[in-house]
């Protein structure tokens, strides 16, 4: 059974503008063709309604500061990439969704054709390993330690707001050795051969250097064992329920 939970909530966690729909509604939707029921990802969640139609809102990290999202959103390297600010985050594996949220586990159907930004791992948060490795942490301390770096250089300003993302690269490239704590300094530019904070973060966040991939959704081959990955996208997207997929297909005719 569907567990019950405020929709009031569920938009505050997830940053999506998301509108109850019918059935009758959501297979409306996929006759339009702006859906294709085939181009679907999978999301552990727990929702008080099965079908929704959703549209992305700014929105900030979870559970940390925001300073990796602003540099996935506004550093010219992932210019091709869905906007990390304005994502519904997935996976390809319907095991690990199920993993969230007591189990229950909804289809999530961009856009036909839209294009998703494809972790090289099951989480964000292990998919960049040379900072992880130089840190002896994932992003999330990463994130702590930059935040540290940030407000030594400017305590008064706070560039994990999104308003700041711009603002946040260009700091980055005055966080160098003379402005920078030694350990912090050794840590990241000495032993990288990097004159500033940017330029290792140019270098080691790079969706190249990382192995992430942009992909249309219609060539996301899905799981439905094993280890998946985190996929995120930035368009209008329907959400169903699982247990009411067949459903719809029978309204269609498929």
């Amino acid at each position: 059974m569907i567990k019950l939970k405020p929709l009031l909530e569920y938009r505050s966690e997830d940053d999506y503008n998301s509108k109850p729909m019918t059935i009758d509604a959501i297979v409306d939707q996929f006759k339009t063709g702006k859906f294709d029921m085939n181009q679907y990802l999978y999301k552990g969640m727990t929702l008080n309604e099965q079908y929704y139609y959703s549209k992305p809102t700014l929105r900030s990290s979870r559970n940390t500061t925001n300073y990796y999202t602003n540099i996935m959103s506004y550093h010219p390297m992932w210019n091709e990439y869905p906007k990390r600010n304005m994502s519904a985050i997935c996976t390809d594996a319907r095991s690990l969704a199920s993993q969230y949220n007591n189990g229950d586990v909804f289809y999530i159907f961009p856009e036909k054709d839209t294009m998703t930004g494809v972790c090289p791992a099951l989480d964000i948060w292990l998919s960049f390993n040379k900072i992880t490795t130089d840190t002896d942490r994932n992003m999330r301390g990463f994130n702590d330690i930059l935040g540290k770096m940030l407000f030594d250089y400017n305590y008064k300003e706070d560039y994990s707001l999104n308003k700041n993302g711009l603002k946040l690269l260009e700091v980055l490239k005055k966080l160098n050795k003379d402005t920078m704590k030694f350990e912090m300094y050794n840590m990241f530019l000495k032993y990288n051969d990097k004159e500033n904070m940017y330029d290792y973060i140019t270098e080691y966040m790079s969706p190249e250097y990382n192995d992430f991939k942009k992909l249309p959704i219609g060539e996301i081959q899905l799981r439905t064992e094993g280890q998946g990955l985190e996929l995120w996208f930035s368009s209008d997207c329907l959400i169903v329920y699982e247990g009411r997929y067949q459903d719809i297909k029978q309204k269609l005719g498929i």
